[in-house]
């Protein structure tokens, strides 16, 4: 039993890893702006997790400094699945910091994403659906 749930679980990591799940557009953004690349599977994932109504992946892409919390998802939700587009050639790269400030397409700014170092996870600094 063991060995079959240790096998089942290499083999999820194992398919993981070898799909990023990004869309075609973010596919395309991720090789035309390689330098962003991690902040465009955040955000694709946090999509992703919008779609699912996954809070717990949601929330692991939200700095702590935000307080998100459980039941800030709902809105997060209804926020995500509007079906904005984030217009990456506008972004605003801080290599020496390791934060990217993202901007809707045909809109203002949205948020911005910043590197943890320590866990080497991207995540949003704001409640940008507030």
């Amino acid at each position: 039993m063991k060995l079959l749930l240790a096998t089942t679980a290499i083999f999820t990591l194992l398919l993981s890893a070898c799909s990023s799940g990004l869309s075609g557009a973010d596919k395309e953004a991720a090789s035309e702006f390689p330098e962003l690349k991690g902040a465009i599977e955040a955000w694709s994932t946090m999509q992703d997790a919008a779609e699912r109504k996954d809070c717990e992946t949601f929330m692991n892409h939200m700095r702590l400094a935000t307080k998100t919390t459980e039941a800030d998802c709902p809105a997060a939700f209804d926020f995500m699945n509007k079906g904005y587009t984030i217009d990456w050639s506008r972004s605003e790269w801080n290599a020496s910091s390791g934060k990217v400030k993202i901007y809707v397409e045909d809109s203002g700014s949205l948020t911005a994403f910043i590197l943890n170092g320590a866990t080497d996870v991207w995540g949003a600094d704001s409640k940008f659906w507030e």
